[in-house]
């Protein structure tokens, strides 16, 4: 923003500690170095820059000419160059000042050098300590997304009035706007200012037609626009009043500060006729600092500004004056929250909304807009940035809305020497719309008669009652933190909702809230058969035995599955997990018609070889063959293979002590291929099974050789027994 920061003389009070050093080496100085000091005391920026050039061919390792030239460049708001400058100083060897490190990374910021401008940030910080522009700014570069949130509600583009220099400072005015340009079409005899070597400021008009095109802009009026600068204004009392930003310039006479500056001044006028009249100063003028960039209320009677005046908390701040029978109060600093180290300046006034540029709260680079919210003792209660793509990482400011939220503001973002004025159109919704339906989770029928409940925050407290298609509707406050859930006679609310009322850039929202019919609910969950712990994340199959219809789980975690059941209906649940025994149980709710019930599968872990007995596999004594009542325990052992169909098994056999070693052991092995081949005729591949016989190897009792037993105690003995050799 060349053009704003050269017309914005707040800033040349403030010209960083060169211009001490320039008075005291202006004497001592010769040549090149003596016009360059001078220029630059003057603020003559362009024509240093050129001395101070000349000056460094002759002493090209001059680092102090060439922060100069950094800081000339600064000046004239070139951050390319100014940046280019510093880094050539690093470059050489040379060191930066404390500010120049501040500024340093101010261009890097400008430039969107983001990475190496946080580290110039922390550099200044660890020199000064943590002042609020250095950490403001390096805080707004590490939350980079957050200025991006709301660019989707943004129309910007550039506006057909812009010349080639600059254009700013627009102001709302007769179905037009007035602003601020440097296009050289004064009635004045036009001269230069010898900041950069540019026109001085006049204020024109452009009229808009409805398709929000303007017209050829034309001279606003001759007795506002003087020989010198005229800049922001804002017009009030139905546009027949205005306060505009003008040079110190009052009765045909320019007056200078003792520091021979023409400062900014306010000044009010009235329209008369087709021109405007009673020109009158405002009371708080001085040659010695500035005010300008006003923000009035439309009664007049409350006015917001920027000075550099004695007391403020940073380079300029904004203050507030009231309007008392004809007289203005004291003016009020509006405090640390808004102002800071650094610059506020071009407010604009919207309701109780207050819109400043600032270039020392968190940003996105140069001068950014903020919205800051006021209480009705005009005291800022938040400072916002307005966000993407409003700001950007050069200078945008200037910034006025309607109530329609649309506006303009003006950035030199496409120009390293001049500003344009921009068009803007905020398309935020200010309520969410919601709408949406209860259905029946089994049968997916919308539900009439369902009260549905929305609760937020602030207190928000809504309910509907759905009508004959299930529906309901709500309307919200933008930004809202919200629940919505639903209640039914018979039924039981199966998802509540969650929603933000402002993550889409969408003005309404569709919702479906499920129910389920509120009967017998089952809570199955696997446990290991040992520890009794949780098994977690099993392979789950609910089957109606009937019907043979597996039965979809409506709730499911890690752990524990939640199913709705009919009542008078028998249902087998199967649980699976890997290096476990498949298992199932039987349920049912003849008896049971409402109400939860939680019920456990325990599954057995799987072991390599561990014996597992089969009970009541008996043989007759001194027989081989299988028994019938075996025969239903081997089929259970069948079910474990076919429901486990990876695990190989190795069958063992055992006799009690009575006859001969041998013969015992040829028995039990023939007892033990039994079992197999009986395994093999329901199905079984006899790949995965294996018999061996053990004869009287294995006792489980104390009945061996010699020992007398009953028949129930060597009866103990006569088993069969399984073992997992692979799975």
């Amino acid at each position: 923003m060349k053009t704003m920061t050269r017309f914005i003389i707040l800033n040349i009070l403030l010209a960083f500690g060169f211009q001490a050093t320039a008075q005291t080496e202006i004497n001592l100085l010769a040549g090149h170095i003596k016009k360059a000091e001078k220029s630059f005391y003057k603020f003559s920026y362009a024509d240093a820059i050129r001395h101070y050039k000349n000056a460094l061919e002759e002493t090209p390792e001059d680092n102090d000419i060439k922060l100069k030239i950094a800081e000339s460049y600064r000046k004239l708001n070139d951050p390319v160059h100014a940046e280019e400058w510093y880094a050539i100083i690093l470059e050489d060897g040379g060191q930066l000042p404390a500010e120049a490190k501040l500024h340093y990374a101010e261009a890097l910021t400008s430039n969107q050098k983001y990475d190496e401008a946080k580290e110039w940030y922390g550099r200044y910080m660890d020199e000064v300590g943590d002042t609020n522009r250095g950490s403001n700014r390096l805080a707004g570069l590490n939350n980079m997304t957050g200025f991006f949130k709301d660019s989707s509600f943004f129309e910007i583009h550039a506006v057909n009035v812009n010349s080639e220099g600059s254009d700013f400072g627009p102001a709302f005015h007769k179905n037009g706007m007035v602003f601020v340009s440097e296009r050289g079409e004064s009635v004045f005899v036009q001269s230069t200012f010898n900041w950069d070597n540019t026109n001085y400021l006049d204020l024109f008009y452009s009229w808009r037609d409805e398709e929000g095109n303007h017209g050829q802009p034309i001279i606003f009026n001759s007795r506002v626009n003087t020989k010198y600068h005229e800049g922001p204004l804002v017009f009030y009392d139905d546009d027949q009043r205005v306060v505009f930003t003008r040079n110190n310039y009052y009765k045909l006479r320019a007056r200078k500060s003792s520091d021979n500056v023409n400062n900014l001044q306010l000044f009010f006028a009235e329209q008369s006729g087709d021109s405007w009249g009673n020109l009158q100063p405002f009371k708080f003028n001085s040659r010695e600092y500035s005010v300008g960039h006003p923000a009035i209320s439309e009664d007049g009677n409350k006015m917001f500004f920027a000075s550099n005046m004695p007391g403020g908390v940073g380079l300029t701040d904004i203050y507030v004056v009231y309007n008392q029978n004809g007289d203005w109060s004291e003016p009020k600093n509006l405090g640390p929250l808004l102002n800071t180290e650094g610059s506020e300046m071009f407010t604009s006034l919207t309701g109780s909304t207050l819109y400043v540029a600032s270039d020392g709260h968190p940003g996105l680079g140069g001068l950014d807009v903020y919205r800051v919210e006021l209480n009705d003792k005009d005291e800022p209660l938040s400072v916002e940035n307005i966000g993407f793509p409003i700001n950007s990482s050069k200078d945008d400011f200037g910034l006025i809305m309607n109530d329609a939220q649309e506006g303009y503001f003006a950035t030199n973002r496409n120009s390293e020497t001049s500003d344009d004025i921009y068009f803007f159109r905020y398309t935020k919704p200010t309520h969410l719309n919601i709408r949406g339906k209860v259905i029946s989770q089994r049968t997916g029928e919308v539900l009439p008669k369902a009260r549905v409940n929305l609760s937020g925050t602030d207190g928000i407290a809504q309910d509907a009652l759905t009508g004959l298609q299930g529906t309901f509707s709500f309307q919200v406050p933008w930004g809202a933190d919200i629940t919505l859930a639903a209640n039914k006679e018979s039924y039981v609310l199966v998802n509540e909702k969650s929603l933000l009322a402002d993550n889409a850039a969408i003005a309404e929202r569709e919702i479906i809230l499920e129910m389920r019919d509120e009967g017998l609910i089952l809570n199955l969950t696997v446990v290991d058969d040992s520890t009794k712990s949780k098994i977690h994340e099993p392979a789950l199959r609910l089957v109606n035995v009937a019907n043979g219809k597996p039965i979809n789980p409506i709730a499911k975690n890690d752990s524990v599955a939640t199913y709705q059941l009919e009542g008078g209906a028998s249902y087998t649940a199967n649980a699976r997990k890997y290096s476990y025994f498949t298992n199932s149980i039987h349920l049912s709710t003849k008896k049971d018609q409402f109400g939860d019930v939680s019920k456990e599968i325990p599954l057995e872990k799987i072991v390599i070889g561990k014996a597992i007995a089969l009970d009541n596999i008996y043989y007759n004594y001194n027989k081989a063959s299988i028994r019938e009542d075996a025969k239903v325990e081997l089929d259970k052992l069948v079910k474990i293979l076919v429901d486990n169909p990876t695990i190989e098994i190795e069958l063992d056999s055992h006799t009690d002590a009575r006859g001969n070693d041998k013969y015992n052991q040829d028995l039990s092995q023939r007892r033990a291929e039994s079992a197999v081949a009986y395994l093999i005729s329901q199905g079984i591949a006899k790949e995965r099974v294996v018999a061996h016989g053990f004869g009287e190897e294995r006792l489980v009792n104390r009945c061996a050789d010699g020992v007398k037993c009953s028949d129930e105690e060597h009866q103990e003995n006569r088993r069969t027994e399984f073992a997992v050799t692979k799975f």
